[in-house]
């Protein structure tokens, strides 16, 4: 979920790793191009994801 509702497109599940849920986890392809939005959170399943604006 967190993957579709990114608008930059910058997230991918990572196939190599599954969690305690039996689910690929998300991870951030090109950091640089996040605008820090937090749609990824909301979208969540886990509450893994935070966003941290500098």
């Amino acid at each position: 979920m967190c993957v579709i509702a990114c608008p930059k497109e910058i997230l991918a599940l990572d196939h190599s790793i599954t969690n305690n849920k039996g689910y690929h986890p998300a991870h951030i392809t090109d950091e640089s191009k996040c605008i820090g939005c937090g749609s990824c959170t909301i979208m969540c399943p886990d509450c893994a994801i935070r966003v941290e604006v500098e």
